[in-house]
């Protein structure tokens, strides 16, 4: 039998999309991209400088942060995050956080925090986020209103502030709070390319007590919970309550639009929340990241090419 000396050509599989192709709907989709609702953390060496974090990557999968209008507040706080186990599309990551608020009138406010926080790769366009932590609080003294910043309440608040100090100072007053708390959290961010995401965000605090809640003098007379920093909402009781009361009473929710380019990150949405204004610090975000360099595989599930879906 002949054989064709001409044989035709084998079909030539269309090559896969690189990482660095600028074509937005090729670009390879970085599934690890978001760290602070997530259990991912900036890469070793990079920092982000941002309206809600400024943070670096001080060791592999390690990433300490703060958040600067915190900060800028008067209420100094750090978080470190370790991304410990990475197993698949699995990410599991520990973190502890601190606060401190101090005035020179002998006021001072601690926030300590224990927490865990789990994120899933369920498809290369969507992944589940679910955390949760044990908070302690504790407050002492008496605020004086010349010495803390202005911007910690809002001007329906500081006639009100003021008035809360002189009834204190009159009875001489002394506030100690002592608060246990679980908190959990809940994220999902839905990619719609390379850069644009939907990010859904809800938190709670199923579980609150007031372990130790006075603002009495010698006599026993007692006011109400001041106005700063909305301890007065803030400072709730759950303990006893059941889970959705618990949870209505405390939570936060949001929906928001994300944008990530290379180095510039943008967050815009809308949001609601048992304490008034709570849900715009999940909500609104704008920063800028540089350096570092990304290990290999911590972008997740590779793109979907001509001849299957994507791989793990």
């Amino acid at each position: 039998m002949p054989v064709n000396p001409n044989p035709p050509a084998a079909p030539v599989a269309e090559a896969p999309p690189v990482d660095d192709d600028p074509t937005p709907l090729n670009r390879r989709i970085d599934t690890r991209d978001q760290v602070d609702f997530t259990a991912y953390t900036l890469d070793f060496g990079q920092m982000e400088i941002g309206l809600q974090r400024v943070g670096v990557g001080i060791a592999p999968r390690v990433q300490l942060s703060t958040q600067p209008v915190l900060d800028g507040l008067g209420a100094w706080n750090a978080q470190l995050k370790i991304n410990a186990i990475r197993g698949g599309p699995v990410d599991i990551a520990p973190l502890v956080a601190g606060y401190f608020l101090s005035d020179p009138g002998g006021f001072q406010a601690r926030w300590w925090r224990v927490g865990l926080q789990a994120s899933v790769i369920a498809t290369r366009r969507w992944s589940l986020h679910v955390g949760g932590g044990w908070d302690w609080l504790g407050a002492d003294g008496i605020p004086q209103y010349s010495t803390l910043s202005p911007f910690i309440w809002t001007e329906g608040q500081r006639s009100q502030t003021q008035g809360w100090i002189d009834d204190a100072n009159a009875i001489n007053a002394e506030l100690r709070v002592r608060q246990v708390l679980i908190s959990m959290r809940v994220a999902t961010d839905i990619r719609l390319t390379w850069r644009d995401s939907i990010v859904l965000q809800g938190s709670a605090l199923p579980y609150a007590v007031a372990t130790q809640q006075a603002t009495a003098d010698a006599y026993g007379r007692k006011i109400d919970l001041p106005p700063v920093l909305q301890l007065d909402e803030l400072l709730v009781d759950t303990g006893s309550a059941p889970f959705a009361e618990a949870v209505a009473m405390t939570y936060v929710a949001s929906i928001a639009y994300q944008a990530s380019w290379d180095h510039l990150q943008l967050r815009l949405g809308v949001g609601t929340s048992a304490t008034r204004l709570a849900w715009l610090l999940p909500t609104f975000d704008l920063s800028w990241r540089f350096g570092g360099v990304k290990p290999t595989g911590a972008q997740g599930p590779a793109p979907a090419t001509a001849s299957g879906p994507p791989s793990n």
